[in-house]
């Protein structure tokens, strides 16, 4: 009878669903707002394997974003490429076959992130067939050039899932805030005389790369077009770079509904 059992259990000839799953490795996206839009995928992998345990493989600083988060069993910082060389981070690809994971997820589009994630020896890798990188999917997914560019994140996250069968993206995030953190940000909040109950709408209009950053007149016309449907307050974010934009957003703000801290 254990025979069966155990035979069962190891049976991988059918749906990935159906597998009997204990870990799972997630290769993150590089960039923080990306990650963020990863969360409702996240949130809907941890409502489905409530005891499975989740390993995310980031890029510092998202990796301080991911540790409070409760979809996530462990954090593990990716080397960056600026500090590392390729044959440093095969190593540290190579280091991770230590976890035996069984199903691996990664994120970004690239070649090198598909190949990294293979040589971890992950029995079950999920990603987009995109750039070649089939030959290290073992559950590649198709998508159209136009869906990679234009399909908005959190559905183009949550689709390389598909064969796990996820019921649907949360519409809700979960706090990924610790005590001490949301001590903090209580803190902040009273400096900006916000109530800590209180919505308000947070404008951040810096970049890591110019050429994805919003077009000036748009983002005024965004900001304009917000004052006028939501009565909320707005705190403006940003950089030493960013502050003649800010200046300009300013301008159109009522002072009662500003916040723009130094």
């Amino acid at each position: 009878m254990k025979t069966l059992l155990k035979a069962k259990n190891m049976d991988e000839s059918g749906p990935l669903n159906d597998q009997d799953l204990k870990s799972i490795v997630l290769w993150m996206p590089n960039w923080i707002g990306d990650v963020v839009l990863t969360f409702p995928a996240l949130q809907s992998l941890r409502r489905a394997y409530p005891n499975i345990h989740i390993t995310a493989v980031v890029k510092p600083p998202s990796n301080e974003l991911l540790l409070g988060h409760p979809a996530i069993s462990k954090v593990i910082p990716l080397p960056s490429d600026s500090e590392s060389t390729i044959w440093k981070r095969i190593k540290f690809a190579l280091s991770l076959k230590k976890y035996q994971f069984d199903v691996g997820v990664v994120f970004p589009n690239s070649f090198e992130s598909a190949f990294l994630l293979s040589l971890t020896g992950t029995k079950h890798r999920l990603g987009y067939s995109t750039d070649g990188r089939s030959i290290f999917l073992t559950c590649p997914i198709f998508t159209t050039t136009y869906l990679k560019k234009n399909q908005y994140r959190v559905e183009y996250f949550f689709k390389i899932f598909a064969p796990l069968r996820l019921d649907a993206p949360d519409t809700i995030f979960s706090s990924v805030l610790k005590p001490e953190d949301d001590i903090s940000l209580q803190e902040a909040l009273l400096n900006m005389e916000i109530d800590e109950n209180e919505e308000f709408i947070t404008i951040h209009p810096g970049t890591s790369k110019i050429e994805q950053s919003w077009h000036r007149n748009v983002l005024v016309l965004c900001v304009k077009k917000f004052l006028r449907k939501k009565k909320k307050k707005m705190v403006l974010l940003g950089t030493q770079s960013d502050k003649e934009l800010l200046n300009r957003i300013k301008s159109y703000c009522p002072r009662e509904r500003l916040s723009f801290p130094e």
